[in-house]
């Protein structure tokens, strides 16, 4: 923030002084890289609910209406209503800022033509200023440019978010609303499983349900009367929103919970799987032929046409249904984007791609905005993202500060990773398979002192043969905490989050017949989880009872045959292209099950015993609590090893 005496009247000749304030919020971003590998982040809480939030929902029930077939809503207010202010001097201030800008950039006859398209659509409308029905606010806006997209490259966003000092912004004294959208991974997820799919975009959607009379006064804009002059009273002209805008607080719950109204309010097959693709505006269904795909392309038109939105940007796999219907509403481009992945519809294949360094200032920071950078929902990507993970963990623990550059040593680290850093990592079918009668799903799991992780596979027959094919659907890993925790705990963790995972897919995928095996080569872990035992610790005893709660088959596995230890310790992006057992998984998966590894465990009471004393003993290891010379317990006391084993398991329980 900068400050200073100065003249004003000399700077600026207007009565109406814009003020910039800024505020700069010293987060604890120490703590927050610490949730990244936290244990507690594993999802052992649930998330706590909203109260408000439900209350939002509740009042949106009940204040929506239809009104000459387009759909119209209010804000979810909350109670400090009072404490907004109208924000014309600091939109005043905007808006002069934003002229240069677009004037600057040659984007200001764009910018114009928006408006005046939104004002010719009745989506905005000219306002007197004396009106002042309702909450009197008005909003800055500003340019949004996306290049990549093949329709509406400028957008135009506003700033619900600002206030003049000592009040409140509009997004304050209004409730987000809680989350309405399915979960992305899931809708990826059944993307992936759809023979023929069809994807397509609702135009514009935000700007199709209407805003109630007496809340448009808060969505007050400034533009201006004569856009060859500069900004002024005389030159300023007064707009508000007949519809939802952008940059609300309340916008994306509003939109997502007026399209689920109107599609429960559709008594279609068609309605109810739009309702569980419907991803903001991006819409997903599958079809079994090229005339059920037809059939459907008529029925989501005409369901949205009913609310007075226009669906486009129709795409399918089946080159057919592109050919046959309008070309106004088919998306043109060969490579789709759909939810962020790059699919080409023609080859029916989707990219796993990674962004690029791009060479700045190596530093704590920058590396974790890299890591952030890749997109991967999937998890396809874990093993080559893992190791980035564990060099932010190890600059973490080495208490470098955000900002500071990276000794040799590391720089040389950073350096061997990045290597053969490839765009395109590899192609992979976007159907995989249908499921069968019953659903097949493979789940391997591994761990590491660094970290641990989990992958999930489909496997299905192949035309009823013997032979099958399996593919990677999704996988998850996780940075072992700082704080030491033995191998074998991190094994079980590893198998706890494989079982979540696949409980996840399963309900996602909404598959009611299936089976699934857990895989894991860590014999002690497996053995806690197989051999009822009162004698495990508390943690152990949490966490395995979860496992068995899942009724899910549990084997073993050698490591070498185990794809989840590519993802515990990581591999180059090239020589992951390369591996079939990553994508694959290990090949006795295509075999008859009678090949696959044999899964038997035979413990004495003994092995039990020995178990958790390995186990405490690793423990040790990674946890000093005193510099105090450990008390052996005297074996010469004891006339057979069972005792002694026996003895040395509950002192070590009463230690702890």
């Amino acid at each position: 923030m900068i400050v200073g005496s100065g003249d004003i009247d000399k700077l600026c000749k207007d009565r109406i002084y814009p003020k910039e304030v800024t505020c700069a919020v010293n987060a604890n971003f120490n703590s927050e890289l610490e949730k990244f590998w936290k244990l507690e982040m594993i999802g052992i809480q649930e998330p706590p609910t909203a109260d408000d939030e439900d209350q939002a929902l509740t009042y949106c029930k009940r204040t929506i209406l239809k009104e000459n077939g387009r759909y119209e809503v209010r804000w979810p207010w909350k109670n400090s209503i009072q404490k907004l202010s109208d924000n014309y001097g600091l939109c005043i201030g905007r808006l002069k800022s934003l002229v240069t800008r677009l004037r600057n950039r040659s984007m200001f006859p764009a910018y114009h033509m928006t408006i005046m398209e939104q004002l010719n659509s009745g989506i905005i409308e000219e306002v007197s200023p004396n009106d002042e029905v309702g909450v009197i606010h008005y909003l800055p806006h500003h340019e949004v440019l996306t290049l990549s997209k093949n329709t509406t490259k400028l957008r135009i966003v506003y700033d619900a978010s600002a206030h003049q000092k000592g009040f409140k912004s509009l997004n304050d004294v209004l409730h987000r609303g809680p989350v309405m959208l399915p979960d992305l991974v899931g809708v990826l997820l059944r993307f992936r499983m759809m023979k023929i799919v069809i994807t397509a975009d609702v135009e514009k959607t935000l700007l199709q349900i209407g805003l109630q009379p007496e809340d448009r006064n808060s969505t007050r804009f400034l533009w201006l009367k004569e856009i060859e002059k500069e900004v002024n009273e005389e030159n300023i002209k007064c707009y508000r929103f007949k519809r939802v805008p952008f940059g609300v607080i309340s916008s994306p719950f509003l939109l997502a919970a007026t399209l689920i109204h109107h599609l429960e309010d559709q008594a279609d097959t068609t309605a109810l799987e739009i309702r569980k693709n419907l991803y903001v505006d991006n819409i997903t269904l599958s079809a079994d032929s090229t005339e059920d795909a037809l059939y459907k392309y008529e029925e989501i038109k005409g369901i949205f046409a009913e609310a007075l939105m226009n669906v486009r940007e129709f795409l399918s796999n089946d080159q057919e249904f592109n050919k046959k219907i309008p070309e106004c509403d088919l998306n043109k481009g060969h490579i789709g984007n759909f939810l962020g992945l790059l699919w080409s519809h023609e080859k029916d294949i989707i990219s796993v791609t990674l962004k690029p360094w791009m060479g700045k200032n190596l530093t704590k920071r920058t590396i974790l905005q890299f890591i952030a950078s890749q997109y991967d929902p999937l998890g396809f990507l874990v093993p080559v993202l893992i190791k980035f993970k564990l060099l932010i963990q190890h600059l973490w623990k080495e208490n470098i500060s955000w900002d500071q550059s990276l000794c040799e040593a590391d720089q040389q680290q950073w350096k061997k990773l990045i290597a053969e850093w490839p765009a395109n990592v590899i192609d992979l079918p976007r159907y995989v398979v249908e499921p069968a009668e019953q659903a097949e799903f493979h789940v391997f799991t591994d761990a590491s002192m660094g970290a641990y992780s989990a992958a999930v596979y489909i496997r299905n027959p192949k035309n009823g043969s013997n032979s099958a094919k399996s593919f990677l659907l999704y996988a998850k890993s996780r940075i072992a905490p700082i704080k030491g925790i033995t191998i074998p705990k991190l094994e079980l963790l590893s198998v706890l989050i494989g079982v979540r995972a696949a409980q996840f897919v399963v309900k996602q995928l909404n598959i009611i017949s299936y089976h699934v095996t857990v895989w894991s080569d860590s014999k002690c872990a497996l053995f806690w989880i197989t051999n009822y035992t009162k004698l495990l610790p508390r943690f152990i005893q949490n966490r395995i009872e979860e496992i068995r709660n899942s009724k899910y088959e549990v084997r073993y596995t050698p490591g070498e045959h185990n794809p989840a230890d590519i993802a515990t310790r990581g591999l180059a992006p090239i020589k992951l292209r390369k591996s079939e057992q990553w994508w694959k998984g290990p090949r006795w998966l295509e075999k008859e099950r009678s090949e696959w590894p044999k899964s038997e465990f035979h413990y004495e009471e003994s092995d039990e015993f020995q178990q958790a004393i390995i186990a405490k003993i690793t423990e040790a290891n990674f946890n000093s609590f005193n510099n105090d010379p450990i008390q052996f317990i005297n074996a010469n006391r004891f006339s057979k090893w069972i005792r002694l084993l026996r003895s040395t398991v509950w002192a070590l329980r009463f230690i702890k």
